[in-house]
Formats: structure tokens, sequence, C-alpha cells
């Protein structure tokens, strides 16, 4: 049950951080598949943080990258990866979601990219910019700490969570994800 709230937490995450449905967005709601699937990624059932390899678990992680039109750019990930996985994302566009995970720490970061034409104001609060000067947004709740920015043409959702007392928690504030943010493609 804990997997499914989550999972339907990110799905909102990225929902209004990118494919929003606001007045100015371009794309219709019914774009992206917003049903609950089985993508990879902790899960905590009877207290235990569990690795949930997803329904994409037969396609390698540089198999998957492979498959989107742009040049997909891994962050620096600040804690050891015991699990991880690449999936494509239904959408009217190309978007992948990228999952690294510490199973022992229950630790997960989450990056989705996507190549949206959506030019709808973000929600959330006003973050911190990256060292490119790139404008971030806040996009955080009691589940996640989360960031999204634009640049380049391509659309970035960072969420970081951690198991912890049978829930997720957020895993690192937003000066924390401001550094993982700039490591991508260093």
């Amino acid at each position: 049950m804990k997997r499914v709230i989550y999972i339907c937490l990110v799905a909102a995450f990225l929902v209004t951080s990118g494919c929003g449905t606001g007045a100015q967005n371009t794309i219709p709601p019914t774009a992206i598949d917003q049903s609950p699937p089985n993508y990879a990624g902790l899960s905590i059932t009877n207290g235990v943080v569990e690795w949930n390899q997803g329904s994409d678990c037969c396609k390698s992680f540089e198999d998957t990258l492979l498959e989107m039109p742009f040049e997909v750019r891994i962050p620096k990930v600040p804690f050891q990866i015991t699990n991880q996985a690449a999936e494509i994302v239904p959408a009217n566009f190309n978007l992948i979601r990228l999952t690294f995970a510490n199973v022992e720490h229950g630790e997960q970061l989450i990056l989705s990219i996507s190549n949206s034409k959506d030019k709808s104001k973000p929600e959330g609060k006003k973050g911190p910019k990256l060292n490119d000067g790139t404008q971030t947004w806040i996009q955080s709740n009691q589940n996640f700490s989360g960031l999204y920015w634009r640049s380049k043409g391509l659309t970035y959702a960072l969420a970081s969570s951690k198991a912890e007392g049978g829930d997720f928690l957020p895993l690192y504030d937003i000066s924390e994800l401001i550094q993982i943010a700039n490591s991508i493609g260093k």
C-alpha cells in the first residue's frame, strides 16, 4: 500500500512539474497514463524496505537510455547504489524515469527527463538557480523532496526520499538537490 501511495505522489510530482494541466498547458491532460503503473523503486511492505524491479525489468539500464532521442545525462548520486532502473513513461512526448536506490539504507533518488513542449508556469515555490543560471522550482511534500527545472529544451524533475518508520520521508534538502542537479552531465 505504501508503494502505491508513493508512486501516486511521484506521478503527481511529475504531472505538476512539467506535464501540468494548467490553462497555459499545450499538452492535453490525457497525454500521460496516470494509472499507477509498476515502476521500479523502493517499496515498504510490513515495515521492510524492498526493491521492486518494475515491469521493464528485462531491459538493461544502458539500452533504455539509448531509446531516448536526446542525451540522457546521469546525476552524481551521493549514496552507494545497490539498484537502478531506467524506464520509459508513456506520454505524448519522450519521458524517461531513472531510479537509483540503496535498499539497505532505504534511500532513493528519482530523475525524470522529458522533451515536453509544455510552457505553462511551473507550480511550486521558486528555488535557487543552478550553476548555469537555470531557475528551479521547489516541489516537495512530506514524503519526498523535489526540484524541477527546464534547460535546453528538456524538462527535469528530481526527487529524493528515504524509508523511515514505515513511511517515505524527504532524503535531501533543497541545497543538496541543487548539488545533484548541478552534477548532471559532468
